[in-house]
């Protein structure tokens, strides 16, 4: 994985962006905080600069050599003043050649381009397929063997405004992993002098990270933080487990239902779902669903006691879009059973909600001569799953949350107290982490199930154990490996 960094805005020295911040771009090719493969930036320094001489098309400085190693880079970062720039130091994918012509960034005309990522298997398929798609002119402007410059290269064939052509040729790419069930990454930060534009997508893993802030009256776009600059970056929007009660008010007074409860069993309510999570955060689609689920024991007459925990409140939400089906519906437990056997096809490579061939799933419903009718109803008439690909072979959730608990619970129901099958779940697991970081949503789905009362086996004590150290909302912990 590469570093990257980016600046446009008012006229600046090189080194300014390059090697004077605390975290430079010089100081992660060396000393990376956030790169998830690999540990140093080594096999090739470039930038792409914006002179502030009135000329549109940058100018492409590359070396094949470590950034530490170029004896340019002083001069350069003095005496070179740039209106924007594109800096990027490599670390060379497997496969992929160390020759200078693969060195980022590359730049077309007015346009450069960085990417920090990976096509999972390159070479084989995912190059000749791109090559297939492209124009004569894009075609023609490849001239390295990087998966890198191909991405580029359906930017260029793409057209139009830069931010178009990225969102364009990122469906392209998606399309051609999805055909050839490849995992890949693509973080992309492109330029034309006058703006910058960054993108974060992946397929099968998390996608690498891209932050930008205020830089002097400029903007800067870097793969880490250059330190001393106020940092932006986007999560997903969770509640801290103190704070559920003002959320649940304002949902339900938005849907209208708050006069359904009188204070004493709203509050109750809350509590119940304060104790369920605890001190850590969860997403607004959990709290929604809960709150859901407040709803229907009011309107529709459930003799049910709310949810205690996180993996009931996930078979209580099947069972409530399963009651809204009056004609030829399938029982709650075989809709249980069949999307608990969906979910863990769906995450079982990677921990991590992606879709699965439909062919794997029917063969890991042993031949049930009903699973075709099931998967059906789960997709058109109860909507938890969706096809994907031209072909419509593969399968996914339509709610990740969902998927990992279901897959949790198909985990902890077949594994019960055999201590090899949770060892070689923990030694995927370790694999998984050392490519891109531990799985903590799934994890935490799997210990959550594990002390779900009415859930839980007794499995074998290592495995609470190692369970026990996952942490949140700091970013995913290497507790799997102690």
């Amino acid at each position: 994985m590469c570093r990257m960094a980016g600046y446009v805005g008012p006229a600046l020295r090189v080194g300014e962006i390059v090697s004077a911040p605390p975290h430079s771009l010089l100081v992660q090719s060396y000393r990376p905080r956030e790169m998830e493969s690999g540990t140093v930036n080594a096999d090739g320094f470039g930038a792409a600069l914006w002179l502030d001489d009135g000329k549109p098309d940058p100018a492409l400085y590359r070396t094949a050599a470590p950034i530490w190693a170029d004896p340019n880079l002083g001069w350069m970062g003095e005496r070179l003043v740039v209106r924007s720039l594109i800096g990027a130091v490599r670390s060379a994918t497997p496969a992929i050649g160390f020759e200078l012509a693969n060195v980022q960034p590359f730049a077309r005309g007015r346009v450069a381009f960085t990417h920090n990522g990976f096509i999972t298997d390159f070479r084989h398929g995912a190059q000749r397929a791109i090559r297939e798609g492209l124009g004569a002119e894009a075609y023609e402007s490849i001239e390295g063997s990087s998966d890198s410059e191909h991405i580029f290269a359906m930017v260029l064939d793409a057209g139009g405004s830069l931010v178009e052509a990225v969102r364009h040729a990122i469906g392209r790419l998606e399309a051609i992993c999805e055909s050839l069930d490849r995992t890949a990454v693509a973080t992309l930060l492109l330029g034309d002098g006058e703006q910058l534009v960054g993108v974060r997508w992946a397929r099968g893993f998390r996608p690498a990270t891209l932050y930008w802030a205020p830089f002097k009256d400029g903007v800067c776009l870097a793969s880490e933080p250059l330190d001393g600059v106020p940092k932006t970056t986007i999560r997903p929007m969770r509640i801290q487990g103190n704070r559920l009660s003002s959320f649940m008010e304002a949902y339900l007074t938005h849907r209208g239902k708050r006069e359904l409860f009188d204070d004493p069993e709203y509050f109750e309510a809350c509590r119940q779902l304060s104790l369920m999570v605890g001190a850590r955060k969860i997403t607004v689609l959990l709290a929604k669903l809960y709150a859901e689920q407040m709803i229907a024991t009011k309107e529709n007459s459930i003799q049910e006691e709310l949810p205690e925990n996180i993996p009931e409140l996930m078979l209580r939400y099947i069972n409530e879009v399963n009651r809204n089906i009056e004609d030829q519906k399938i029982a709650d437990r075989e809709v249980h059973r069949i999307t608990k056997v969906v979910a863990w096809e769906c995450l079982k490579n990677t921990y991590r909600p992606m879709p699965a061939k439909r062919k794997s799933i029917m063969e890991s419903l042993n031949g049930d001569q009903h699973a075709e009718t099931t998967l059906n109803y789960l997709e058109e008439r109860l909507k938890l799953i969706q096809s994907h690909g031209a072909a419509q072979d593969r399968l996914s959730f339509t709610l990740d949350p969902l998927a990992e608990y279901l897959a949790a619970l198909n985990v902890v129901e077949a594994y019960g107290t055999d201590a090899k099958r949770w060892s070689e779940f923990f030694a995927h697991g370790r694999k998984v982490e050392e490519e891109v970081g531990s799985p903590t949503g799934f994890l935490l789905a799997v210990r959550d199930c594990c002390l779900a009362e009415e859930f839980s086996q007794e499995v074998p004590q290592f495995v609470l154990t190692k369970l026990s150290k996952i942490e949140l909302p700091k970013d995913e912990q290497n507790f799997i490996r102690n």
